[in-house]
């Protein structure tokens, strides 16, 4: 037998919590309407050199990030139940592929092809599980490859038992079943992306408002505030040797390609006049944040301090026009609001 479940590209790559979940609901164009009402606000954590920089995306239980989104029914099983119940791992990812249900996990990456893995390092990572093949064997897994890139990877049945369990190693406990809810409705509400764009200006903490379940986070910045600690991270010379360095910067590119798309649609779909600037002025704070980890990657191979320095101007240059941009964006999408 052989079920193959659609996916699509994500917006996002770099973090995989957000890049799964997207690549499963983005299928259904109801959801897009939902997606460009979110991934507006940044947050920084103060203090970790090792990926600050995030989207933020609370969960119910106060985290800043969340991979539950709400166009997917979830099922947790922990990895422990699943080996006491002696539940053959290949045969629950077969029946709920078979039901609709994607499935993800952490493997290890020594026991796949093209992984991300070099040599006899055992690397554990997440994966996402959509469809199966029994004539040839082999699952559809779509997981970061050693390009970087998410991509498509076609895993023998005996490989994949082998990365799943030896995982256990490390611990990453978790599996994830996930099954599009098709019936959910969500229409593009402007007046939200107006107060989170105003939000994200202010840099203010919208964990405020939450101070009733949560206690609040000391040494995390919101919004514009996040460049100020950009800087100062390029500023840190001990982590400028590590790709958790270059993958902030990457974030801070995706953050401003989602916003570029947020403005395409809504130029597309009447909430801005079409022929207004917004979109063109916009692209080029896209495009010299992505040019920054191109930059970065020239520092590693020349250590040149002066490629630093230029990577400075260009976040400040970064956040100088999308200051202007967001400034003028609000006053017109809140001048249409009003108007209906």
């Amino acid at each position: 037998m052989k079920k193959v479940l659609p996916i699509t590209e994500s917006p996002f790559e770099l973090y995989h919590s957000n890049a799964y979940p997207l690549t499963i609901i983005l299928n259904n164009k109801d959801t897009v309407e939902w997606l460009y009402c979110n991934y507006i606000h940044l947050f920084y954590i103060e203090k970790q050199d090792i990926d600050p920089l995030w989207f933020y995306c609370p969960d119910y239980k106060g985290r800043f990030y969340n991979s539950f989104l709400p166009w997917l029914d979830y099922q947790v099983l922990d990895k422990n139940t699943i080996k006491d119940l002696n539940i053959d791992i290949l045969s629950l990812v077969k029946y709920s592929i078979d039901n609709e249900q994607y499935v993800s996990l952490f493997w290890d990456e020594f026991y796949v092809p093209n992984g991300i893995s070099r040599g006899n390092m055992h690397i554990w990572q997440r994966t996402l599980i959509y469809g199966y093949d029994d004539a040839s064997n082999l699952l559809y897994t779509y997981s970061e490859k050693s390009n970087s890139r998410l991509e498509t990877c076609l895993v023998s049945y005996e490989d994949f038992k082998l990365s799943f369990y030896s995982s256990y190693i490390k611990g990453f406990p978790y599996v994830y079943i996930m099954k599009l809810d098709a019936n959910r409705q969500y229409k593009f509400d402007v007046k939200s992306v107006i107060t989170q764009i105003k939000d994200y200006l202010s840099s203010r903490d919208i964990t405020e408002s939450q101070r009733e379940s949560f206690n609040p986070h000391e040494g995390v910045k919101f919004g514009f505030s996040i460049y100020d600690c950009i800087r100062d991270y390029l500023n840190t010379v001990s982590i400028r040797n590590t790709l958790h360095y270059h993958k902030t910067l990457n974030i801070l590119s995706e953050h401003k390609k989602i916003m570029l798309q947020r403005i395409q649609y809504m130029q597309n779909n009447g909430y801005l006049e079409i022929s207004s600037t917004y979109f063109k002025d916009y692209e080029t704070v896209y495009k010299t944040s992505n040019a920054l980890s191109s930059m970065f990657l020239k520092y590693n191979i020349s250590r040149n301090e002066a490629i630093i320095s230029r990577i400075i101007l260009k976040v400040n240059e970064i956040s100088v026009k999308e200051k202007v941009i967001l400034n003028e964006l609000v006053g017109e999408l809140s001048k249409n609001s009003f108007k209906n």
